[in-house]
């Protein structure tokens, strides 16, 4: 039998590497919009200073915390397509949007649609990738290793997936269809992001640093 137990630890140095009550003082990780910033939007422009600002964003999204939630976009009053317009604008200013669906579909919208059965043709794991899978989750639960967050309408939650785990909590719905709860995703290629290993290729597309990669295959 292999014997799979480290010999040392080395320690990661980096800014993506935080702690709860770090995370929650750092001036990269929130971030507000003004009445300026919003009404340029509503004109489909960015302001100068806006476009800053997002720079600031797209950097710290790869070499700061990874993570940066951005307040104060206002959509009471919007109708459902100019709310998905002024989150779109926001989104390309920060990447390029990528597919998806088959359908090429840039915009998702996530509502509660019930629990889907495991995918049969999922293959089993072995003991070894249980039990590594079994430690994230428990370093994860940890409440000194994550940031609980309770999203308000106009939010923007802004994530790199390859150095943050996130997840949303079971919540019970409204029975009116108009009240229930809704959120637009993006997905984005950002023309700051590191190089991924070419193990990822086939699945991405694309593995150099700044590339147009990821997203669903379209038809």
């Amino acid at each position: 039998m292999t014997d799979h137990t480290p010999t040392s630890f080395v320690p990661l140095q980096h800014p993506a590497v935080w702690q709860a009550e770090e995370l929650r003082d750092r001036t990269d990780f929130c971030c507000e919009l003004s009445g300026d910033d919003q009404d340029e939007l509503r004109q489909g422009r960015v302001s100068e200073a806006f476009a800053h600002r997002l720079q600031r964003i797209q950097d710290s999204l790869e070499h700061g915390s990874g993570c940066v939630l951005l307040r104060g976009l206002t959509t009471d009053g919007l109708a459902e397509a100019e709310a998905k317009h002024l989150f779109l604008t926001i989104g390309q200013q920060l990447g390029t949007p990528v597919s998806q669906a088959a359908s090429g579909e840039l915009l998702f919208s996530v509502r509660d649609a019930g629990f889907a059965d495991d995918d049969p043709q999922t293959p089993e794991m072995t003991d070894l990738q249980r039990e590594a899978l079994d430690l994230v989750e428990m370093v994860a639960d940890d409440p000194a290793f994550h940031v609980r967050l309770m999203q308000q309408p106009g939010d923007i939650l802004l994530l790199n997936n390859w150095v943050t785990l996130h997840r949303r909590t079971a919540f019970e719905d409204e029975d009116d269809p108009a009240k229930r709860r809704h959120l637009l995703r993006l997905w984005l290629a950002m023309p700051n992001s590191r190089p991924i290993s070419p193990l990822f290729l086939e699945n991405y597309g694309a593995t150099a640093a700044g590339a147009v990669r990821g997203g669903m295959r379209t038809d």
